[in-house]
């Protein structure tokens, strides 16, 4: 399992936005952050398909569309 010390994530926590969803907005509570990017090297250093994660990180359709914003985010800001 991939942990981030305290002091790398406070390193790059102002380039990864919380995700925010509105008070009374039905569904589940954002994941957070950190936990989110801790999942994500999982898969880039093993190759594995997203629904491989592991159970104890977050929930590999969260992962997947957290990660697909930031690069989606990404790319947007080279333009």
């Amino acid at each position: 399992m991939i942990r981030l010390t305290d002091e790398q994530w406070e390193r790059i926590r102002r380039h990864f936005p919380e995700e925010h969803i509105a008070d009374g907005r039905p569904g589940r509570k954002p994941i957070a952050t950190r936990q989110v990017l801790e999942a994500a090297p999982w898969i880039l250093n093993t190759g594995a398909q997203w629904h491989m994660l592991p159970q104890c990180y977050p929930n590999y359709k969260a992962v997947h569309r957290r990660f697909q914003n930031w690069c989606c985010m990404k790319c947007c800001d080279a333009f």
